[in-house]
């Protein structure tokens, strides 16, 4: 079950969002990043929305010992992988990724060189083949619902689960196996 947007929900500040969608984005993925350092606990989070259905839903998760730029990538991987997923996007649509992460941006955007989290930039290639994917940098208070959630992730997933679960689709466990499934199919293609 996907959640329909209303404007009364306050999940994203669209005065910001909107100027950078266009007539053909079918897809926006706000995402963010979470890494605790003294807990080597990080969590991710990507709210999609459907612009022609206003259906939206979230994906989020968590991983031990990680890296806060590693968690940001995620949450862009957990966004597209959802809109491929329960969305079923059509081959080469459009998807407009809002990050307040310079690190994935910039990187999306061929302005920095990748150095590390390559197994992650792998799956980002992939993606990238399948979709259109553009990239903007937001600032971090327009996307305050995904901060909040990736860092509830990184500190207790299992209970961010049953809260969200009562009331947005999140198909998280099934996704998890279905996305370790992917990725390791893609680097086992790629040796």
């Amino acid at each position: 079950m996907l959640k329909t947007y209303r404007a009364t929900d306050n999940l994203l500040d669209w005065n910001a969002i909107l100027p950078h969608v266009t007539p053909d984005t079918a897809y926006v993925i706000v995402t963010d990043g979470a890494g605790l350092q003294l807990r080597d606990q990080g969590g991710y989070a990507a709210i999609i929305y459907q612009i022609a259905s206003r259906q939206y839903g979230i994906n989020f998760g968590s991983c031990a010992y990680t890296t806060n730029n590693r968690m940001e990538l995620q949450a862009v991987l957990s966004g597209v992988f959802f809109m491929h997923n329960i969305f079923k996007a059509a081959h080469g649509d459009r998807a407009l990724i809002l990050s307040d992460s310079e690190y994935v941006v910039k990187i999306a955007l061929d302005e920095w060189t990748r150095k590390s989290n390559g197994d992650l930039w792998l799956l980002f290639d992939y993606w990238r083949t399948r979709y259109t994917l553009d990239f903007r940098h937001i600032n971090r208070d327009s996307i305050a619902a995904p901060d909040h959630i990736s860092k509830w992730a990184s500190r207790d997933a299992r209970e961010l689960k049953r809260f969200l679960l009562s009331d947005s689709v999140l198909q998280w466990e099934q996704e998890e196996r279905d996305w370790r499934s992917l990725r390791d199919a893609i680097q086992a293609g790629s040796e």
